[in-house]
């Protein structure tokens, strides 16, 4: 099996500078115990393997511990996938536009392995995308590290926060992490072996990387754009062979072919594919107009997130804030690591890296604000390659100590530095996912613990008892998230805690507050005499998950929060009855609450508005406000009431000098109104 890998024309590792380096070259088999080596390596790399697999498995299903809204619409779109009869689709257009194969691979576990358990199988397709990114972690490294640094290279990064969180969500970017690293490690084979088989694999997975994530889009041009320099440098700066333009041309072809029907469909039907480019093309567009300060400072956010304090815009949703991807000795490792790739730079294995470390981060660094986790995923490989090329290069400088007296310690002491540094990481990032971060109050929240916890508690509440629980601007999607937690009552009310709540009048229900829909100030006002049942507190205790209230039947003459009978009741077309209204001054504005009792069903499929408008005594308009209803029409039942909150912004004269119109209507247009059997149009006076 031995080889002299230094013999490559032009790539002697240490034909350039005086000074030694670290041997960066895999050393397999060590000479005097060839059998025992083999297997340790052998080993040592399935240890790796195992463990990745351990953190990724572990409590997937409750950890973290539910589904957050990005969660949802992937389900959502397997679940399509599955009752399609896995019908290609390129596109999945909704929440902004979705590449395919991440929802293929769901899809396939629903349909074949486990069934309908959607948390757990959702995320189990992320493992499967990360286990063979970590694999083929290992085999890149090998390209440049001995072999107990290959190692190294494979604990720190399946220990890490990066690689355990983007391993165990459900959110497709994990895909791009093993095709991105496959497509750059035939591309370096290619260059090395000039292997026609290595090349053609190069264009397959650079191709397929446009169907994972919006980054893996560009990567095909920026692959060309890297053979292309290469072929350059190396013909003009650097004297060594190249590899045949045949074999380059075909792999640009393959690599054309495999990602011509994304294109296609990218170029066909832009205003679906190009909703998410949006997100990174703010720093470039100022760039191309001559403000390069967007860039930098995305740029230097960047860095931040990885070696100082993070700077997501979105923290607990994809990271813990202010703490950045590496620790300081392995910020320091990398520092060590990219001194040797720039030192080595006409090295060609090593001027790749630095390149494909830098298009790993691109992504981040174009976008203004965003998850590093995600954006920068095509770089995790690399940089935990380089922290180890760091501390290679620690290692052989304490071995290089002389005399052999201060050589012993100072091989020791490097090596005692790079156990330590690896053993801090992984404490630090193993505890901050599995208790700082999935403990958090904030992470309970994002990933909807509540709603988790609800559909468990909704167990012990009997079938026959209505139930409303809240929501906030994601009301339909709640309602979905709700139900892929495989709930006993699934028949239930939702209603935007926003905008009011439900209003007991025949019998007994229950409302239940989830934690991202909290009462506001004139519902704790009607809630004052009701009975509060359950409260589920958070892991720290400071937030409540869920507050559930019974609420027995109130008499349609008793009214909360000083609201006033209107003096005839306004009917809308039948469906709808107007009982109570009144306002109160609130700043310069006012807060108006409307007591309604449902007449009939809706009878439109579109959701109806409410729309509240001031008028001065001449007529004239002074504000409206055009709302949702607090209740989904969806489940409405002939009898039941809500109360509706409406903020009126400031105005003048003073609201309370102002009168109240209100109007109900959807996309079919607006409810007639009528008083007293007499028909007042669509825009109904409340006296």
């Amino acid at each position: 099996m031995s080889r002299n890998l230094n013999a490559h024309q032009g790539e002697s590792f240490e034909s350039y500078h005086s000074f030694s380096f670290p041997e960066l070259y895999p050393d397999m088999i060590l000479r005097n115990n060839p059998r025992f080596n083999y297997w340790a390596w052998r080993l040592a790399v399935l240890s790796v393997l195992v463990f990745g697999w351990a953190l990724a498995l572990f409590r997937l299903d409750t950890t973290p511990p539910g589904f957050q809204h990005d969660e949802t619409f992937n389900v959502l779109d397997a679940i399509e996938v599955v009752y399609n009869n896995f019908r290609p689709q390129l596109y999945f257009p909704k929440n902004f536009g979705r590449e395919p194969i991440f929802y293929y691979t769901a899809a396939a576990i629903y349909r074949y392995l486990i069934g309908i358990h959607w948390v757990w199988g959702l995320r189990f397709a992320g493992v499967l995308w990360a286990m063979p990114g970590v694999a083929l972690t290992l085999t890149l490294a090998k390209r440049y590290l001995k072999a107990p640094y290959v190692v190294l290279t494979g604990m720190l990064l399946v220990t890490s926060f990066w690689f355990i969180f983007t391993a165990r969500v459900g959110l497709r970017a994990i895909s791009l992490f093993p095709i991105s690293t496959a497509a750059f490690y035939f591309l370096l084979l290619g260059f090395e072996t000039r292997s026609w088989r290595a090349w053609i694999a190069m264009g397959v997975m650079a191709g397929l990387a446009v169907y994972t994530y919006v980054p893996g889009r560009f990567l095909p041009p920026i692959v060309a754009a890297i053979i292309l320099f290469e072929l350059v440098f190396t013909k003009f700066f650097h004297k060594i062979a190249s590899p045949p333009l045949k074999q380059v041309a075909v792999a640009i072809l393959v690599m054309a072919l495999v990602a011509a029907p994304m294109a296609w469909y990218i170029f066909r039907y832009p205003e679906f594919a190009n909703q998410r480019i949006s997100e990174l093309d703010t720093a470039l567009d100022s760039a191309m107009h001559g403000n390069i300060k967007p860039l930098l400072g995305n740029g230097l956010a960047t860095l931040q997130s990885l070696l100082y304090r993070n700077r997501d815009a979105l923290p607990y949703h994809y990271s813990l804030p202010n703490r950045a991807v590496l620790s300081p000795i392995l910020a320091g490792f990398f520092a060590l690591g990219i001194i040797v790739g720039i030192w080595r730079f006409r090295q060609r294995k090593m001027r790749l890296l630095l390149i494909w470390l830098i298009v790993g981060l691109l992504p981040n660094m174009v976008t203004q604000g965003g998850p590093f986790s995600l954006r920068a995923i095509m770089a995790l490989p690399v940089v935990f390659i380089f922290i180890a090329l760091g501390a290679a290069m620690l290692v052989q400088w304490g071995a290089s100590m002389q005399p052999k007296r201060r050589r012993t310690w100072g091989r020791a002491l490097a090596v005692g530095i790079v156990l330590v540094g690896l053993g801090g990481h992984a404490i630090r990032d193993i505890s901050g996912y599995f208790y700082s971060w999935t403990r958090s109050d904030e992470t309970q929240i994002i990933y909807r613990s509540d709603l988790r916890q609800i559909a468990s508690y909704l167990n012990s509440i009997p079938a026959a008892t209505p139930i409303f629980i809240s929501s906030s601007f994601w009301l339909d999607l709640d309602q979905q998230t709700y139900l892929l937690y495989n709930p006993s009552q699934r028949d239930v009310g939702w209603f935007n805690a926003q905008l009011g709540m439900p209003w007991p009048a025949k019998k007994k229900i229950v409302i239940i507050y989830s934690a991202s829909s909290q009462p506001t100030r004139e519902q704790q006002c009607a809630l004052e005499r009701m009975q509060l049942h359950k409260q589920e507190m958070t892991a720290s205790g400071e937030k409540p998950l869920f507050s559930s209230y019974q609420m027995p039947p109130i008499a349609e003459n008793e009214l909360p929060c000083e609201l006033q009978s209107v003096t005839v009741p306004i009917v809308f077309d039948g469906v709808l009855r107007l009982d109570a209204a009144v306002i109160h001054p609130e700043g310069g504005g006012a807060v108006v609450m409307t007591l309604w009792t449902v007449l009939s069903p809706w009878p439109h499929s579109t959701p109806p508005k409410l729309s509240v408008r001031l008028k001065d005594a001449a007529g004239s308009g002074l504000v409206q406000i055009d709302e949702l209803l607090t209740v989904a029409y969806q489940h409405w039942q002939v009898g039941d009431r809500f109360l509706q909150v409406t903020r009126i912004p400031q105005i003048s004269p003073p609201p309370q000098e102002a009168n109240l119109f209100l109007v109900i209507y959807d996309e079919q247009g607006a409810l007639p109104a009528t008083i007293a059997n007499e028909q007042v149009g669509v825009e109904a006076p409340v006296k």
